[in-house]
């Protein structure tokens, strides 16, 4: 018999913020029981190839995936893309200029912690972010390392939020610049959980933008938001994506597994790609 296929779209490795690399993130999709994963993880697409090859040596089929950090009014939406060239030289370009910019981000939050008598080493920043892009939670750790707070909220409240001393504000693109660099590369743009970061009428805006799909499924979407979502894609014929946001069994979100979509998710973003005539 035929095992069922089933796809999680929406998974991060320590290549952004997740727990695990991504070569055992694959293994973890497979023995929950997934055929389908996708890597989303932030602003970052270094982690693509060694899943797709891990995959490719287990039996799991790995999409390209990013999850691009974008603004609207002061507001933080996130965007993902499917099935893009993942080599794609502008696509690459964009995101080192990311890292660079969160690079000089860090640095100058370290100034600030400085001039508060706060003595934090770019090195010891970095080697908490490993391969992702730094930023403040990897400072707010360092920060419970070095004995100045005991937990990452305190890290916030004292240092690093938005009203507190050391903030400096995060480059970020706009929501159209996203949906654009998604497809150039020759990908599917698709808003992130819109539940918890985007009312519907700024979904319907982004529609307007170029929008092409919404991620329906999320752990923190219940069922009415997840049937509002679905009529939503339908009205405007828009593919449908969903997936647990995993981040890894200790950094919160659903584990891999929990959410289990049919492989017609993944039909779906094929049959839109081939209509798109992207290759």
């Amino acid at each position: 018999m035929v095992r069922e296929a089933f796809c999680d779209l929406h998974i991060h490795t320590n290549y952004s913020d997740g727990e695990y690399p991504p070569r055992e993130v694959v293994r973890r999709a497979a023995r929950a029981g997934l055929s389908v994963i996708a890597i989303t993880d932030h602003d970052n697409i270094l982690g693509i190839d060694e899943a797709i090859e891990e995959g490719e040596a287990i039996g799991i089929s790995v999409l390209p995936g990013v999850e691009l950090s974008a603004e609207d009014n002061g507001n933080d939406i996130h965007i993902l893309g499917y099935l893009f060239d993942h080599r794609n030289g502008q696509l690459k370009e964009t995101l080192e200029f990311f890292r660079a910019e969160r690079l000089k981000r860090a640095k100058t939050i370290l100034e600030k912690l400085r001039e508060l008598g706060v003595f934090l080493d770019i090195e010891e920043v970095l080697e908490e972010a490993g391969h992702g892009a730094v930023g403040r939670p990897h400072i707010a750790h360092v920060l419970i390392k070095k004995g100045y707070v005991a937990t990452v909220r305190e890290a916030f409240e004292s240092y690093l939020g938005y009203e507190s001393p050391a903030y400096v504000p995060k480059f970020k693109m706009t929501v159209k610049d996203a949906i654009d660099l998604i497809k150039k590369a020759g990908g599917i743009p698709v808003i992130a959980h819109p539940g918890i970061s985007a009312p519907p009428h700024k979904v319907l805006e982004f529609i307007g933008l170029g929008l092409l799909g919404i991620e329906v499924w999320h752990p923190e979407h219940d069922e009415d938001t997840i049937a509002f979502y679905s009529r939503v894609a339908d009205e405007h014929g828009l593919v449908k994506t969903g997936g647990s946001d995993y981040h890894g069994e200790q950094k919160g979100r659903a584990n891999l597994g929990t959410i289990k979509l049919p492989y017609a998710i993944v039909r779906d973003l094929l049959a839109l790609k081939e209509k798109l005539g992207v290759s």
